[in-house]
Order: structure tokens, then C-alpha cells, then sequence
């Protein structure tokens, strides 16, 4: 629900409130589970780690998508991991959130469409921009130009 007044919130769990056939169990923001959970009408199973792992199947890239997207949205600096099997879609959903999301790509390390191992920035490609890695790629076919100071060295990794 969007309202533009504080009040008609107010007014609206009040009215709520004196409904005896309605119970009302949670009156607060929605976060970006509920919103892909009414957008997809399912919950998105998570795990108990920190940071949390969510679980997608084949069939549910489209929840992928929204959901990598308006993580992106929010603006947080992070890393994000995909894991799966081979050939599956997890470089083709991470493209399409940054679409989603309004954001400009790069592909690092990928096998998408052919083999890629960037070596170099372009002069202002490193700026708002999300970097995506294949890692397997980047672990079995990448050189030492790959790896050296032009691209993984500007980041800072924290644990």
C-alpha cells in the first residue's frame, strides 16, 4: 500500500483494528522480501548465515531478476555471489538486473556469447558501474594481466 499522508496510514490500522473478521498480525515498511513475494506470490526461502542465502530454481529466474534488481536499487556497495550449475542463466539474470535496475554492466571474466578476460579498464568504465566475474572463468583461463593491478586491485574486499 502507498500513501502520501502519514495520517491515512493511521486512520486506515485504526479502522483495521475495529474489524473483529480482520486481524491484523504486521503493520510496518515493507521490505524487498515482501515486495518480490507480492509481486511473484511466493516467499523467497532464506537461510539462517550471515550474510543470507537465498535459494532460486531454474524456473524462478524471473524472481532472480526482480530481486537482484532491486538490490541493486537500494545502492548498497556488496558483493553479490550467484552459484549454480553450467549454463543455467545466472550471468543472463544478473545482466537483466542491471537492466532492471538501471545500471551499467561490465563483464569482467565470462563465458556468455564468447570467452571474455578483460585485462583494462576504459577511461570512465570503473565509475557507477556493476562489475560482473565469472569465476570459474576468471579461477581457470584468466592470465597474470587478468589478475594484475589494472582491474582487482581498486577494489577493497572486507570480511
Amino acid at each position: 500500500m502507498e500513501a502520501h499522508s502519514e495520517g491515512k496510514v493511521k486512520a486506515l490500522h485504526e479502522a483495521l483494528n475495529e474489524v473483529e473478521a480482520i486481524k491484523v498480525s504486521a503493520f510496518r515498511q515493507p521490505t524487498l522480501l515482501d515486495r518480490i513475494a507480492l509481486r511473484h506470490g511466493k516467499r523467497l526461502d532464506m537461510s539462517e548465515t550471515n550474510p543470507p542465502i537465498y535459494r532460486f530454481v531454474r524456473e524462478e529466474l524471473g524472481v532472480l531478476v526482480d530481486f537482484l534488481g532491486d538490490t541493486l536499487l537500494e545502492g548498497r556497495n556488496g558483493v553479490i555471489g550467484i552459484r549454480g550449475m553450467p549454463r543455467v542463466g545466472k550471468t543472463e539474470a544478473a545482466i537483466a538486473a542491471c537492466v532492471y535496475a538501471n545500471k551499467r554492466w561490465i563483464l569482467l571474466s565470462s563465458t556468455i556469447i564468447r570467452q571474455v578476460l578483460r585485462t583494462e579498464f576504459l577511461l570512465d568504465e570503473s565509475v557507477n558501474s556493476i562489475f560482473l566475474i565469472d569465476g570459474i572463468t576468471s579461477t581457470t583461463r584468466g592470465n597474470d594481466a587478468h589478475w594484475s593491478g589494472h582491474i582487482y586491485s581498486r577494489w577493497t574486499f572486507e570480511s
